[in-house]
């Protein structure tokens, strides 16, 4: 994340509020955006690609 995308000022006056606050900036860090991670795999032949296609035009139309 780019630093100047944060437009507000954030103030934290309380110690837990610090330290819920790192823990969030921490967490986005491993994790962006609460995406899953996934295994990748590769698609070697027509056949593949083709059920693949099908299997997507199924689920989104």
């Amino acid at each position: 994340m780019a630093i100047s995308s944060i437009t507000d000022t954030i103030i934290i006056t309380d110690s837990k509020q610090a330290e819920r606050f790192a823990d969030a900036v921490e967490e986005a860090a491993i994790n962006p955006l609460g995406r899953p991670k996934r295994n990748l795999w590769f698609v070697d032949n027509k056949e593949e690609l083709r059920q693949l296609m099908k299997k997507r035009k199924e689920l989104h139309g």
